[in-house]
């Protein structure tokens, strides 16, 4: 479960159990772990839903590069892995150069320094750059984004960390036929496309580096945490472990050597496994009973190390709002 304002207009952000609507809750697919969902969260499924939308209006690799601003943040991280791994040329644009290592080891092609844009003297219509961008950033950086895209390109803004005020003209609209992805933050989407998002993140556009490289940090630690957030400097993304000593369940690890065997497998491969139709399926639920196995024996031998799968149903992502509004 994710939008709905939890942790802004509603009590529950950072509850271990909350009583929802049903009609809030996403089914978490088979081959996604909690944490796992948790490590995505709304930014996560933020940048799947832009990607998949912009897709729609026509937005393919052959037709050049993509922009994500704001890309060491969870959105932007996330946005760059999916976009390299289903073969985009990718341009990450950051204001911290010594992250520039980090988001070509997310599949960045190029790394441009948010500096060495020129964004107070924007014209109308730039020099035609890119065939799509994700902006988390707005203001004066989405107006230039879309004075710099190509006949026909798509911009999805996502977020407004540099300003929510945007002055553009109608140039890029009719005279390039530039598009505007439309990436809500309220929950509009129908629980069809929510759910074909959250099935493509499980596997097709898993970000295995961003999952490799989460931050897990205990819930006395939030107060910590919340000004390098509000200060842009943190990157990637940080899980929040409502119980204490509870660690990641190993099975998640199994699970994620499962999910990357499957998707080098035929795409006939991969139907089978969600009809049920392959023994890969059996093979996933041994591998929960087997984390189950381990949490019962170490619940009775005493020990407080490592987790299990209901360990990980306490986990849960750090959103940029609720943490606004704790502060």
């Amino acid at each position: 479960m994710h939008a709905y304002d939890v942790g802004v207009a509603h009590d529950g952000g950072y509850a271990e159990y909350v009583r929802v609507p049903g009609d809030w809750v996403v089914r978490r697919p088979e081959s996604m772990t909690a944490f796992d969902a948790m490590t995505l969260g709304t930014a996560g499924y933020t940048a799947a839903q832009a990607i998949m939308l912009m897709e729609h209006n026509g937005l393919k690799p052959d037709n050049g590069p993509v922009a994500v601003t704001g890309a060491t943040g969870g959105v932007g991280s996330v946005a760059v892995e999916i976009l390299a791994k289903i073969g985009y040329h990718v341009v990450a644009i950051t204001g911290k150069p010594e992250e520039a290592r980090y988001l070509r080891a997310l599949g960045a092609k190029e790394v441009l320094q948010r500096q060495a844009i020129e964004l107070t003297k924007i014209r109308p219509l730039d020099k035609s750059t890119w065939a799509g961008a994700i902006d988390n950033l707005g203001g004066d950086m989405l107006a230039w984004l879309l004075s710099t895209s190509k006949i026909g390109g798509t911009v999805a803004a996502v977020g407004l960390a540099a300003g929510m005020k945007l002055n553009t003209t109608v140039a890029p609209f009719i005279l390039r036929g530039v598009g505007a992805a439309r990436v809500p933050t309220a929950p509009i989407a129908p629980m069809s496309l929510r759910q074909k998002i959250w099935n493509k993140l499980a596997v097709e556009w898993r970000p295995d580096r961003v999952h490799d490289q989460v931050r897990t940090i205990d819930f006395d630690e939030l107060p910590t945490h919340f000004d390098p957030y509000l200060k842009g400097m943190v990157r990637g993304r940080t899980v929040v472990r409502i119980a204490p000593g509870l660690a990641p369940s190993r099975s998640r690890h199994a699970m994620s050597t499962l999910h990357s065997e499957l998707h080098r497998s035929s795409i006939t491969d991969r139907e089978a496994f969600w009809r049920g139709e392959s023994g890969a399926r059996r093979l996933a639920d041994a591998v929960r009973r087997g984390a189950r196995l381990l949490a019962s024996r170490r619940s009775r031998s005493g020990s407080s190390a490592g987790g299990s799968i209901s360990a990980t149903t306490r986990s849960i992502a750090i959103s940029r709002r609720a943490a606004t509004r704790r502060r």
